[in-house]
């Protein structure tokens, strides 16, 4: 994923940013985005959140000096089996399931609020 994003995900020059777009006519912003999830259940769905978490966090774009990350909104494909398609239809249809997923500081935190809502 990260060689057909342009992505690297360290550099020893500047160690702060999560990523860096090597490429400032990006895959990103001028063609279509999709996913493909797996099936394995809670496994798939929690990676898969996971997944999603990551490239929604913003990336430094080198040529330009600028963060930037994909926009999910602008996914064109989506393709999924089982538990990739548990995390697919919370995540398109499910508001709070998507905010928290995006806007909690820590991952963990929202695991515990999806476990206390839909858990045993």
């Amino acid at each position: 994923l990260c060689a057909l994003l342009g992505v690297v995900l360290s550099d020893e020059d500047n160690p702060r940013p999560l990523c860096i777009l090597k490429n400032s006519s990006s895959l990103l912003e001028n063609r279509p985005l999709g996913f493909a999830l797996s099936g394995g259940g809670f496994r798939a769905m929690f990676g898969a959140a996971a997944v999603v978490r990551a490239l929604e966090k913003p990336c430094y774009n080198a040529s330009t000096g600028t963060m930037n990350s994909p926009d999910l909104r602008r996914t064109t494909h989506w393709g999924c089996v089982s538990g990739g398609c548990w995390f697919t239809n919370q995540l398109l249809f499910g508001h709070e399931f998507s905010r928290r997923l995006l806007t909690e500081d820590r991952f963990k935190s929202f695991l515990e609020w999806w476990a206390a809502r839909y858990g045993e």
